[in-house]
Parts: C-alpha cells; sequence; structure tokens
C-alpha cells in the first residue's frame, strides 16, 4: 500500500501544479500591452474610393463635393479644369462672371460619400442637380484638405454659382 500513497501523492501534486501554473499563465497575460486599448486623438476617415488631389494641375485648387444630408444626388460641374474625367466643354455666365471649362457629372450615393474637382484660381464654377437628381444637400470646398477649409451647402434640387479666389477660398460673390 505504501506504493498507491506515493502514487495519489503524485497525482495529487501535479494537479495542483499543472491548476497553479495555468493560474498564473492566464494573469500574467491580462496586462499584456496587446490586450490595452490604442487611443489617439485622430478622427476617423471614412473609407471610400482613392482621393486623389494629384491630379490637379499644380496651380490648381482641389475641391471637393460632400454629401452631407439625404440624397442620393445627381449634378453637373461647369467650369472645372479637370480634363482627365471627361472632355465635354461648357460654358455659363453669372453676373459679370463668365464661367468656361469641362462638365463633369456625378452622382454621390451615400452620406460623407466625395468627389473630387479640379479649378484654376480666380474663376468661377456652376453646381446644378440634373433632371433625376434626388434631394439632399452637399458641401463644396475648394481647400480640400487643408485645416480650415472655408465651405458652402448647396440644397439639391436647384443650382448656385461660386468664385474661387487666389487663396482657393470660394464664395456666392462674383467680383466686378
Amino acid at each position: 500500500m505504501p506504493a498507491n500513497n506515493y502514487d495519489m501523492k503524485l497525482t495529487i501534486n501535479q494537479l495542483i501544479l499543472c491548476c497553479m501554473t495555468s493560474i498564473a499563465l492566464l494573469t500574467a497575460c491580462e496586462k499584456a500591452d496587446i490586450q490595452k486599448p490604442v487611443v489617439d486623438n485622430q478622427p476617423i476617415v471614412p473609407r471610400g474610393p482613392a482621393i486623389d488631389c494629384e491630379d490637379c494641375p499644380v496651380e490648381d485648387c482641389c475641391c471637393a463635393v460632400e454629401l452631407i444630408d439625404l440624397g442620393p444626388v445627381s449634378f453637373e460641374l461647369c467650369g472645372t479644369s479637370s480634363p482627365n474625367v471627361i472632355t465635354t466643354p461648357c460654358s455659363d455666365t453669372w453676373g459679370n462672371c463668365s464661367i468656361s471649362g469641362f462638365l463633369l457629372p456625378y452622382t454621390i450615393m451615400n452620406l460623407y460619400d466625395l468627389e473630387l474637382f479640379c479649378m484654376p484660381l480666380g474663376s468661377s464654377f456652376r453646381i446644378k442637380s440634373t433632371p433625376l437628381s434626388g434631394s439632399g444637400t452637399v458641401r463644396i470646398t475648394c481647400q480640400y484638405g487643408q485645416l480650415g477649409s472655408v465651405s458652402e451647402d448647396v440644397t439639391f434640387p436647384g443650382q448656385a454659382f461660386f468664385y474661387v479666389d487666389e487663396e482657393c477660398v470660394i464664395s456666392t460673390h462674383c467680383p466686378l
């Protein structure tokens, strides 16, 4: 019988050792750096199509139209300098400002999606909803990617005219 006592003590000791090792491993892994959340103050950028302002000529402004309410919306931009998208010319007049450049048709389906276009400094453009456009509001800026950018909101259906000054600031005032 002494052999049974020895086997029983060995089995109990092995069980205790196994439990203690498991507890030690579980509590040690709880405080690992991998499990700590990463905290930063950067805003979450919505995923969307690849946005690249490098297609604009160096002297032009990179402009963006973003859907901020309702939608989807379909619209045309007249007066852009973005011939790499489409080569259809367009022109219009707005007070003392003449609009000339390319016509870009866009449809924005989802909130906060963006479409980009290029504008020359000191020029004007028109944004106009197409006949099949839904209702919605878009935000336009020609200082895309810059802190403190100036923007204007346009509600569709409808149209609006904008002037792009020498600092890529847009306004609804056509200079004389």
